[in-house]
């Protein structure tokens, strides 16, 4: 839908940087979720980027997935999130199990020379 161009699927087209330069360009509009029950509405926005700002370790994977199926890129506020730890298991577990396409953090410590490798 918002990430596709003439019938193609842009977050297995473009890669990493550019995927996301891609979408600012397209849509420089980024809508945050701080709740769950936002998450129809957020999904119904243009915006190819959502970051969801506070959820816990039992919602994330089925908000993860609705944001990806809508055709958008998910970003998680790391801080925020309640039942992950805060050190590099916690980001392993999002990227690999939740499949987010990228962090929001104001504590760099667990994600400092951190090779990511997105699961999306």
């Amino acid at each position: 839908m918002l990430l596709r161009q003439r019938g193609e699927d842009m977050r297995t087209s473009v890669e990493g940087a550019q995927r996301i330069s891609y979408c600012l360009k397209r849509r420089p509009i980024i809508t945050s979720l701080m709740h769950a029950e936002e998450l129809p509405a957020v999904l119904a926005t243009e915006s190819n980027i959502v970051f969801i700002l506070k959820t816990d370790i039992f919602m994330i994977e089925s908000i993860v997935e609705q944001i990806s199926e809508a055709g958008k890129l998910s970003f998680v506020h790391f801080d925020l999130i309640e039942g992950i730890g805060k050190d590099k298991t916690g980001v392993r577990y999002l990227a690999e199990k939740a499949g987010i396409d990228g962090i929001v953090t104001t504590k760099n410590t667990a994600i400092v020379g951190r090779q990511k490798n997105w699961a999306c």
